[in-house]
């Protein structure tokens, strides 16, 4: 680009506008507003839940559980599907395993990812895999 100078030494217009622009970036970049350079950001971590550890996640079980099993589950016409809160006092190991190779597998289970049954059993039974053997309470007790 060519420099024009005015009769007062000042740069001229088009300069003078390249520069408010190169300024403008300079102080969005510096401010931490997304920029064409930037790569975007991470996702942000899901929010633990304090009182069993959950995170938000197993929200999405719980919505593949309303879409794929509350047609039978709760309903007097399908006196074999436990209702939702017969399901809430099972694990959620037990509820992964039935989905995964026991006898709703060939229902509902084979169209469900590994991911997706791990989700809804976290999800109906309101506890994560594994939490029942961690832990003091997974600790042997010694008499005393």
């Amino acid at each position: 680009m060519k420099r024009v100078f005015c009769a007062t030494g000042e740069l001229s217009r088009d300069v003078t506008l390249i520069r408010g622009v190169l300024l403008t970036c300079a102080v969005a970049v510096g401010m931490g507003l997304p920029t064409f350079a930037q790569s975007p950001s991470p996702a942000p971590e899901p929010v633990q839940n304090s009182v069993n550890a959950a995170s938000a996640r197993t929200e999405f079980g719980f919505g593949i559980f309303q879409q794929k099993c509350l047609s039978c589950h709760g309903k007097a016409q399908y006196e074999r599907a436990p209702s939702p809160a017969a399901l809430r006092e099972m694990s959620p190991e037990h509820l992964y395993d039935v989905l995964s190779q026991g006898t709703m597998f060939p229902v509902i289970g084979n169209q469900l990812s590994e991911h997706e049954r791990r989700l809804v059993a976290e999800s109906i039974s309101g506890r994560l895999m594994g939490a029942a053997a961690s832990g003091d309470a997974a600790a042997p007790r010694t008499p005393l």
